[in-house]
Formats: C-alpha cells, structure tokens, sequence
C-alpha cells in the first residue's frame, strides 16, 4: 500500500521546527502567533523533534475466542 504524504502535515512539521527554534519565550505569544492551543505549543516546544507522534497502542491486548475464530471461519469459508 502506497502511503500518502499530504501537504499540510510538511506544514504542521514547519510550524513545529519555527516554534522550537523561537526566541519568544511566551508560549501564550507563539499559541497567539500560530493560531494554537497553549498547551499545543507547550507540548511542541518540549519535544526533541518535528515528526507526528503516533497515537496507535504499542501492544494490542486483544485475541480472539475459539467460538470468534471458528465463526469468522465458517463466514469465510461459505463466501
């Protein structure tokens, strides 16, 4: 599968490079100048990098039941 890079997330890493190597100290100043959250710049700033940050689980604790498994199965096979 391809994966799709649209423009607007080049962007979002942009204004996330500018707002960690700004002078201004005022995070209510940088959230005022980049049309963000206070919290977002706060977040932004602290970070050691511009990439997104997943929000997918790291570990997925979740299994099938033998009667799940054996239904998706029988589904399967009568398609």
């Amino acid at each position: 599968m391809k994966t799709i890079v649209c423009q607007c997330l080049k962007y979002v890493d942009h204004i996330r490079e500018q707002i960690q190597k700004s002078p201004i100290v005022s995070n209510n100043e940088l959230a005022f100048q980049f049309h963000l959250s206070t919290q977002t710049v706060s977040k932004w700033k602290n970070r050691d990098f511009v990439q997104d940050v997943s929000s997918r689980p790291f570990n997925i604790h979740y299994a099938l039941s033998g009667i799940e498994t054996a239904l998706i199965v029988s589904i399967l096979k009568s398609a």
